[in-house]
């Protein structure tokens, strides 16, 4: 075990994304099947820092998403051989990979019809102008802050039975979930136009005293403690 941890370069690293992105459009742009590329996430809401992954996406017709799939690693690897990488499917088929470097890229394959108008993009390549009528959002509807807030009380409702039963484990997971839906409660509240980013953004996101109050619950969700976080969570 090398006791030595690695240290980087945080301002080199940061610059390293927009190489990695410029790198991988210009491979993605030789694929005829590709009609666009763009951008979501931190990068495209100019958010990011050197901790941020990449979130790329590219949009190809229906008909040529099982033509287009076995191209991507080949695509992903001409900036740089990945040491890991997984073909899951979240929102749509995805290659989560991760470079020599110990950069994060996600590469999303969407259609016109996949394509989710949520959040922010930053449009890389069009021609066609497939992007020119994308209207991103990143409010929550009120389909999904009524679910946040059935979901927060529903997690609360579990959790004193489980408190009850005196189960600390599922007790500080449930409080971990409801947690997450008082974020989304505050955000549609304090700055509805950032609601469905959650945790992420919580914190620079909502009125001082409120992020306090949120740190001290999350300091109290502990086998030792959770009773306290209940009450606080309760109170906000």
């Amino acid at each position: 075990m090398n006791p030595n941890p690695v240290c980087f370069d945080e301002e080199v690293f940061y610059m390293h994304l927009d190489e990695v992105v410029q790198v991988l459009l210009a491979s993605l742009k030789e694929n005829p099947l590709v009609k666009a590329v763009f951008l979501k996430g931190s990068i495209a809401r100019n958010e990011h820092d050197s901790f941020s992954d990449i979130d790329l996406y590219c949009l190809v017709e229906e008909d040529d998403v099982t033509g287009f799939l076995p191209h991507r690693l080949e695509h992903l690897k001409a900036y740089k051989e990945l040491i890991f990488w997984d073909n899951i499917f979240i929102v749509a088929p995805q290659i989560l990979g991760v470079y020599e470097d110990f950069i994060h890229i996600d590469l999303y394959t969407v259609t016109p019809k996949t394509l989710n108008e949520k959040d922010h993009i930053k449009i890389l390549y069009d021609p066609q102008h497939y992007l020119s009528d994308y209207e991103p959002s990143l409010q929550a509807s009120p389909a999904q802050f009524i679910d946040a807030v059935d979901d927060a009380i529903w997690f609360l409702y579990q959790y004193n039975q489980s408190a009850k039963r005196g189960n600390d484990l599922w007790c500080c997971h449930l409080l971990h979930l409801s947690f997450g839906d008082v974020g989304t409660i505050l955000l549609h509240h304090y700055c509805p136009e950032k609601a469905i980013l959650g945790l992420k953004t919580l914190e620079s996101a909502i009125p001082g005293d409120k992020a306090v109050q949120m740190h001290n619950i999350m300091n109290h969700i502990g086998v030792n403690t959770h009773k306290e976080a209940a009450q606080y969570m309760c109170h906000l």
